[in-house]
């Protein structure tokens, strides 16, 4: 035991914490003091004379003989001692060899028809199709996991369900370690049409039970990946032309759809736009913006433009807004269909004042137009 600062130690024999000065013998090297306390080496060496009591004979002769200063006998009792340390030590009998039992002494060891007995559920399997192999084959095992497949998934899921925490710190740093790994899973149900429907059919299934839920996943990631949603927007709709029509096809057959369609070829009309915004003041609105998303500060998706974003919508229920300047700015598909008929305060209150302040600036575009 280490001396503590006060200057006391404990004795690992009696478990006495004393004083060390007062106590403990001193020796050379370590903390100064004997390892065990005074009492307990007594004990200790009574114990060591009783148990080998013609060493203790030999060393009182030869403890004597130094005394006397009898180098010729002192000598003899050296060999002497040595030669009965040698036979007692022949004569003691050899350690048994540590007995080392077969594979197949071991209940759950590999069987040599090929099954595998699990160590959880205790059920007789065949190995290569019910368990996981291992390549640490140091400690004597068979090449395979302890437990099936099914009780190590178990195991797992109870462990991630306690810790929740760890479990995701540990998935994103396999992630990272094996990205190639980490994609490979949704590869092959892409690459497998009927997997792939059937995990769409999940997907919108979760999706119409828990609504709440997609729009906080939905939330998370566009505050995370400012601008990413709209990219994939855009990329979807060049790659897939026909599904966006077939998508507003179904939308204007519905009595909002019918309606916003209507509306919108009212303000897409020729010429002057219906309201105060001519279609030379809007030009002017787009250049001043920079030809890109109010929102997601993107330019529009190859072949398409930026549409006529209402920062208070005409369809408004409460208070519905006018197509004029100052209520006007242009924004892409993506985001003008995620805000649908909610204000610039309730889509996107974070940024509500600088992009009405932005709108505000076009109050008379035609003076800037050239």
């Amino acid at each position: 035991m280490a001396l503590t600062p006060d200057g006391k130690k404990r004795c690992p024999n009696c478990g006495e914490e004393k004083a060390a000065a007062d106590n403990f013998y001193r020796v050379k090297g370590g903390d100064g003091f004997h390892g065990y306390c005074k009492p307990c080496v007594k004990l200790r060496a009574v114990g060591w004379q009783k148990t080998n009591p013609a060493r203790k004979r030999l060393l009182d002769r030869l403890r004597c003989a130094k005394a006397a200063g009898n180098v010729e006998l002192e000598g003899a009792l050296t060999a002497e001692y040595a030669a009965l340390v040698a036979q007692e030590e022949a004569a003691r009998p050899a350690p048994l060899p540590k007995q080392v039992k077969s594979p197949r002494e071991f209940p759950n060891a590999l069987k040599p028809d090929g099954t595998k007995r699990c160590s959880k559920c205790l059920e007789v399997k065949i190995a290569v199709d019910e368990f996981c192999a291992v390549k640490d084959l140091s400690k004597g095992r068979d090449g395979f996991q302890s437990q099936c497949r099914r009780c190590s998934s178990m195991r797992l899921e109870d462990w991630n369900a306690a810790h929740p925490d760890a479990a995701n710190a540990r998935s994103a740093a396999w992630r990272q370690r094996n990205p190639e790994k980490a994609l490979e899973p949704a590869r092959k149900r892409r690459a497998d049409p009927l997997k792939r429907e059937v995990e769409r059919a999940a997907a919108r299934a979760d999706h119409a039970a828990h609504p709440e839920k997609r729009a906080a996943i939905r939330e998370r990631f566009n505050e995370n990946n400012p601008g990413k949603e709209a990219e994939y927007v855009r990329k979807s709709q060049a790659k897939y032309p026909d599904r966006v029509l077939a998508r507003q096809r179904d939308y204007r057959a519905t009595p909002a759809g019918n309606l916003a369609h209507r509306t919108d070829s009212r303000l897409r009309a020729a010429g002057v736009r219906e309201g105060s915004v001519s279609l030379e003041a809007w030009l002017a609105i787009c250049e001043a913006a920079g030809n890109v998303c109010v929102y997601c500060h993107q330019p529009p998706a190859p072949g398409a433009k930026l549409e006529v974003e209402h920062l208070t919508p005409l369809k408004h229920s409460a208070t519905p807004g006018k197509h004029e300047i100052g209520n006007v700015v242009p924004a892409c598909r993506a985001c003008n269909a995620r805000k649908g008929t909610k204000t610039v305060e309730e889509f996107m209150p974070e940024r509500a004042a600088e992009i009405r302040r932005l709108a505000n600036l076009f109050t008379n575009p035609e003076e800037k137009t050239p």
